[in-house]
């Protein structure tokens, strides 16, 4: 059964993306910013005038949205409906969404009400410092959490990816300069109609909702585009090669990021599809490659590894626990550029992939609210079409075509504390 999005573009510009089944019994709403926590986004023009801005301002701005709103804090609201609800910060992405049943079409108007006709008010602003600065100060202490985030910041040579305090939400001193001004900017810059999407889920008819939409939108001011992006160079280096710290760990760890230029035509769930079998072919826990690296005392338990894409470029990223470095280092090098893939065990990792894309089915209010963050993937819940084409050949060919032995690369490497 073949269940997809339909896309409707609102007269405003927004696009909305609607997925209706009469069986679901809640409806699941969330309201999307391509404005995220990179550092990309923090220089910027705006009306012809460059802003140089603080770090994490996007996710200053989604706590000023949902704790300032006209309603009162909105979380707070949602949940007094028993709804599921929260608002999340990304990469290159600010998301806003409920869960729920009761009085959702009014909770519709709300939540997008909140978005898009604010209440900033100066006192409220010094309230959501207090709730930021408490947050980077249980985040500035978690080990795994500053390794991957100064393995972020050097993987970007152009912008700070992260602070240099190496949390992605900045530091107390950066959190209370911000100003009431800044944030009024960032948001006059970042919260223009071209720029958000809406996507809902549930039992409801297409038109009538389309049109329920538009009326709200109707009554609510209009947020033109006055931005262009800061210009960055082009530029494939990374900031450090390499980068040691010493933390209280019980193990020694490893983060490897390779650098690949985007410069494919493909779109890019099946980019993401061709990295996630090529990576469960090569690197999966069952591999001899990594039962081999375990009993020789090379690495502990296995190999994470992940694939995120941005605006111009792909993050290739393998972590490990590991009890030689340069043994790892060396033996995955060659293992990336080692030819051969396994026909047979290529058979086994597409079924498992089609069994998991036909389990989504079963939590299909969590993939409607997934789906946000991966919207730039495509436009269909469901890839089992795209899983049932992909081929080995395919995979083999796009990672000859990826020579990962000169990308480059950054090492962020953690030793174990004594």
């Amino acid at each position: 059964m073949k269940k997809d999005f339909v896309k409707r573009v609102l007269s405003n510009g927004i696009p909305v993306y609607l997925y209706r089944d009469k069986n679901l019994k809640k409806m699941a709403v969330s309201y999307n910013v391509k404005y995220g926590s990179l550092g990309y986004y923090d220089e910027f023009y705006y009306e012809d005038k460059l802003y140089s801005m603080p770090p994490a301002m996007a996710h200053f701005l989604e706590h000023t949205l949902i704790e300032t709103s006209k309603y009162g804090n909105m979380l707070h609201r949602f949940k007094s409906k028993n709804y599921e609800t929260n608002g999340g910060t990304y990469s290159e992405l600010t998301s806003y969404y409920f869960i729920g049943i009761n009085d959702v079409w009014e909770s519709i108007k709300e939540l997008i009400n909140m978005v898009d006709d604010p209440v900033f008010d100066r006192e409220a602003i010094e309230g959501v410092k207090g709730a930021i600065v408490e947050e980077v100060n249980k985040n500035s202490d978690d080990k795994y959490r500053i390794a991957f985030n100064v393995a972020k910041r050097n993987f970007f040579a152009n912008f700070d990816a992260v602070s240099e305090s190496y949390n992605t939400l900045g530091t107390k001193k950066s959190t209370e300069s911000i100003t009431l001004e800044e944030v009024k900017i960032c948001y006059d810059a970042y919260y223009d109609d071209t720029n958000k999407f809406l996507v809902i889920g549930g039992n409801f008819e297409i038109d009538e909702m389309v049109e329920y939409l538009e009326d709200i939108y109707r009554e609510l001011p209009k947020h033109p585009c006055a931005r262009r992006s800061a210009d960055y160079p082009d530029d494939f280096t990374v900031r450090k090669e390499y980068e040691e710290l010493e933390k209280p760990l019980d193990t020694d760890f490893l983060i490897v990021k390779y650098k690949i230029k985007n410069i494919f035509s493909e779109s890019k769930l099946l980019l993401d599809l061709y990295f996630y079998m090529f990576l469960r072919l090569k690197f999966g826990s069952d591999t001899a490659f990594v039962t081999n690296l375990i009993d020789k005392k090379i690495i502990l338990g296995g190999i994470s590894t992940s694939v995120d894409f941005f605006e111009d470029s792909i993050a290739l990223t393998f972590s490990t626990d590991v009890l030689d470095k340069d043994m790892f280092l060396r033996l995955l090098n060659d293992e990336l550029n080692a030819e051969g893939l396994d026909e047979y065990r290529f058979d086994l990792v597409k079924k498992a992939l089609k069994v998991s894309e036909l389990s989504k089915m079963d939590y299909i209010y969590a993939n409607i609210i997934r789906f946000a963050t991966g919207i730039d993937f495509s436009e269909k819940l469901y890839s089992i079409d795209i899983v049932n084409e992909i081929n080995l050949k395919d995979i083999k060919d796009f990672i000859d075509s990826i020579d990962l032995a000169h990308c480059m690369k950054t090492v962020t490497y953690v030793k174990k504390k004594d």
